[in-house]
């Protein structure tokens, strides 16, 4: 038929899917979600596979909508609503990238759709999406007249988020990026770098002016602005760890050598492990950095540093320090006990065995057993047959009173 009744065939299409889902209770669950989405996507090739590119865009329309009002209905656990709500977006975008040389006239039909959508409360609560259907938009900003008129729509979404939360400034955000990107693309160097300046107070332009900076080698601003971000962004801790690792490649860069170890170490001890080889090859004594950096790594009380403590003794072979780390914590024994039998083979046993009874101790159902005994074989694989054997025996003679534990040692092969 014509494109009216294509349509409205699809939608009643789309409204015999959500009955057959949906069922009675007018909910799908999450088992369900997988196969109502799967039957969505079968429509929404309609979309890819129609010459008429309005009834296109009409019809993956249509697979948005009802999309977005299913979060309301359906159990979206795994994701597949989501995931299909991208894959219009998706879709929409390659059907305006694959006719960009159609008639300006339905071109701007479909501007003036997709800038219409974007005012739709199906996105209220997902500005995201909200800002995904303007992007859409701006893929007709090589159009001057439909650029202008979506850089005073996206303005007019714009609100002071001086004192507003967070949603409200990351939602901006999103919104000025888009314009960023357009003044980018189309306006001049200096007008992109002007209004990212103007934004600096969001990390992703402060971000935009540093890569400017960093690609023009100018590194005494990139330093200025990290430190400037850290000020800023105090009560960000991620951000923060963003900026210091930023500023560490424009010491390197600059050949400051000093504020390289520095930094480097303070990133290393609060768990970038990354940076160990790098700082030691600037070291002037490696063997006294190593030995520095690892006492102050032995100190700190955070479980990121003892990661980097144990890869560091790991890289450096350094099975003493290894040893003497599972001396106190004897639970890392398993980790460690390959690459230390050799070297100190009756302590690993001892440890090893100390271990197992450490978790036999505190087992109380068939579960736990089942760890123990897992243990065990691992056990075995270190101190062969005849000492696997030896704390068998033991543990069945010491929990002779626990059924369940003593058949589960048996099975121990």
């Amino acid at each position: 038929g014509d494109s009216k009744t294509e349509l409205k065939n699809c939608k009643k299409l789309i409204n015999s899917i959500v009955r057959k889902y949906c069922g009675r209770d007018r909910f799908i669950s999450y088992r369900q979600a997988y196969y109502f989405v799967n039957d969505m996507m079968m429509v929404l090739e309609k979309a890819n596979n129609t010459n008429d590119v309005i009834l296109a865009i009409d019809i993956a329309l249509l697979i948005l909508d009802e999309a977005m009002k299913s979060f309301q209905y359906a159990d979206d656990s795994d994701g597949d609503i989501g995931m299909l709500v991208s894959e219009t977006f998706g879709t929409i975008r390659s059907i305006i990238e694959n006719n960009k040389d159609i008639d300006i006239k339905v071109q701007e039909k479909i501007f003036k759709k997709l800038l219409k959508k974007s005012e739709d409360t199906i996105f209220d609560g997902w500005s995201d999406f909200k800002t995904e259907m303007l992007r859409l938009c701006a893929e007709f900003a090589y159009i001057e007249k439909f650029r202008e008129e979506l850089i005073e729509k996206i303005k007019s979404q714009i609100q002071d988020d001086n004192d507003a939360n967070y949603s409200m400034k990351y939602k901006n955000e999103k919104m000025l990026l888009i314009l960023y990107e357009i003044i980018d693309e189309y306006g001049s160097e200096e007008e992109s770098e002007a209004f990212a300046r103007s934004n600096i107070k969001y990390s992703s332009f402060r971000e935009i002016l540093i890569n400017k900076f960093a690609y023009a080698k100018n590194y005494d601003k990139v330093i200025e602005l990290t430190f400037e971000g850290e000020k800023q962004d105090k009560e960000y801790p991620g951000l923060i760890h963003k900026w210091k690792k930023i500023r560490y490649d424009a010491y390197k860069n600059l050949l400051m050598k000093k504020e390289q170890m520095e930094l480097g170490k303070e990133l290393l001890i609060q768990g970038d492990f990354e940076y160990y080889e790098d700082l030691k090859g600037v070291s002037d004594n490696k063997k006294e950095f190593y030995d520095t950096l690892r006492e102050e790594l032995k100190k700190s009380k955070d479980w990121r540093s003892r990661d980097v403590l144990i890869k560091v003794i790991y890289v450096e072979n350094d099975l003493n320090e290894l040893m003497e780390y599972v001396r106190n914590n004897k639970t890392s024994i398993e980790e460690h006990a390959e690459k230390l039998k050799d070297e100190f083979y009756d302590e690993v046993i001892e440890i090893y065995e100390d271990y197992i009874k450490f978790e036999a101790e505190r087992s109380s159902n068939r579960s736990h057993y089942k760890g123990v005994c897992a243990i065990i074989k691992r056990y075995k694989k270190i101190a062969g047959k005849d000492k696997a054997e030896e704390i068998i025996n033991e543990l069945k003679i010491k929990y002779r009173k626990k059924p369940a534990f003593i058949d589960e040692l048996s099975r121990i092969k």
